[in-house]
């Protein structure tokens, strides 16, 4: 029997499904059969994809945000992911991001998280969801701010000044409504 691999959220909604009693809180239940680490789980025929705990921005180590070095497979979503981003195939470039955030453990992993939230908010403006625009926005800068100018190769502070200005646009008018888009300037990735 071929070993597929699911994704924890799928457990949870078919756990979610299955359960019509609203005092029985099926997370604990879930928990409660899932060892740690979840890797190790094993249920026939599935494989649930590993998770690295979530850690809230404060309790980054700033003296530890250095460059990481990435392995030749990471460089390559990393490269794909810049091309992608800078020909406007943000969901794409978010995607391939995505493939080197899932699997680091320390705070470097922020700045790709970083990337990845920039991406997704020109994603939404393309799609013109103005509040994830600005929520997107808001959360790239929030990461990317802790990095050093230069970080992995990519200008960091030419990013900030066109996030900072973009949320400047957007943030003087009084509602999105207002707010005129198409002046919203897309950041493009510079890598030395």
């Amino acid at each position: 029997m071929p070993l597929t691999v699911v994704p924890v959220a799928t457990i949870d909604s078919h756990f979610a499904s299955i359960v019509d009693d609203p005092v029985y809180d099926w997370r604990k239940a879930r928990q409660s059969w899932l060892p740690t680490p979840w890797r190790s789980c094993r249920l026939p025929g599935v494989a649930l994809s590993h998770r690295i705990p979530k850690k809230p921005l404060s309790s980054i180590d700033l003296s530890a945000l250095t460059p990481f070095v990435l392995t030749p497979s990471e460089e390559e979503y990393f490269e794909r992911g810049v091309a992608l981003f800078n020909s406007g195939k943000f969901w794409e470039a978010h995607e391939a991001w995505e493939e080197i955030w899932k699997n680091r453990p320390e705070d470097g992993r922020f700045f790709i998280q970083g990337l990845i939230q920039l991406a997704a908010a020109y994603h939404q403006l393309g799609k013109r969801v103005h509040r994830g625009v600005l929520i997107h926005l808001k959360q790239a800068q929030e990461r990317l701010k802790l990095f050093p100018a230069d970080f992995l190769g990519i200008q960091v502070a030419a990013l900030l000044e066109v996030i900072d200005a973009s949320l400047a646009a957007i943030e003087k008018r009084p509602s999105l409504a207002e707010v005129d888009w198409t002046n919203v300037k897309t950041a493009r990735i510079h890598r030395k």
